[in-house]
């Protein structure tokens, strides 16, 4: 090395996406913090496990990804619920009101739950308009 030594540590790798395929790659599993462009949440699978959720923003599309544990990898979900999508929505109006997002962000979701589940009533807080 220029210094004539080596370093006693490795520096890590901050790099917590493959953004091709949008998929976490193994550095997710460290402990993060999120940006604006992300959601979490916990819940619990229909058999009753446990069951974390982060949805990500990236441009103007959502990607959602869960796990069980906390260290376990992060795996995309296809197909996000409607609870998936509430709960996300849910948590952009919280944030919109503290003006960390934009109302426009609630706005896209709202077209996009519309999109994917025509026949779901929205509740008054989260009716278009």
């Amino acid at each position: 090395s220029r210094l004539g030594f080596e370093p006693a540590f490795a520096v890590p790798s901050t790099r917590l996406l493959d953004w091709e395929g949008c998929v976490p790659a193994a550095s997710a599993n460290a402990e993060r913090v999120m940006s604006k462009g992300e959601v979490g949440w916990k819940g619990r699978f229909d058999d009753g496990r446990s069951r974390q959720v982060y949805a990500r923003r990236i441009r103007k599309q959502w990607f959602f990804f869960e796990r069980e544990k906390r260290f376990e990898p992060w795996r995309p979900l296809e197909r996000p619920s409607l609870n998936d999508w509430r709960t996300l929505l849910d948590a952009v109006e919280r944030r919109a009101r503290r003006r960390a997002a934009a109302e426009e962000e609630k706005q896209l979701i709202r077209q996009r739950i519309n999109e994917l589940f025509p026949a779901a009533p929205l509740s008054e807080s989260q009716r278009p308009g």
